[in-house]
């Protein structure tokens, strides 16, 4: 039974593992995606933050959350931006992401505003990128 049990919780998934900032490159291009603990996510890019608790896009005050699904595979994770003044959802962009041991996470979203709502399927070299645990 002792070894059932402990065979049950070497595999499970830490619920908590994407907390911290990952760094990749992708078409030559370094850049970040930040997971707070309080369920804020942020992209940095060439200098540029895109999200977190509070950025302005356009003259309109937003902030940027991020969802995960750890109960399906791959893992699923919605980045939604939210408007502060109307306190309400104003667009979502979904992906997923898989962990490679606990430094390395791929991850794919779907960038084509025309099928904003559809899920990337597979981590294809066009959708995705590695990025790597900095902290």
């Amino acid at each position: 039974m002792l070894f059932v049990l402990a065979t049950l919780f070497a595999f499970t998934i830490n619920q908590n593992q994407e907390v911290g900032t990952w760094t990749g490159t992708d078409d030559g291009k370094v850049g970040s995606v930040v997971f707070e603990e309080e369920g804020y996510a942020a992209f940095v890019i060439d200098g540029k933050t895109l999200g977190g608790k509070s950025f302005t896009q356009s003259g309109v005050e937003l902030s940027m959350k991020y969802d995960i699904n750890y109960d399906v595979t791959p893992i699923q994770v919605d980045f939604i931006f939210y408007s502060m003044t109307v306190e309400q959802e104003v667009a979502r962009m979904k992906g997923i992401l898989e962990f490679e041991g606990e430094k390395t996470m791929k991850l794919a979203l779907n960038f084509d505003t025309e099928g904003a709502n559809e899920r990337p399927s597979d981590f294809d070299d066009e959708n995705s990128v590695t990025l790597e645990r900095v902290k």
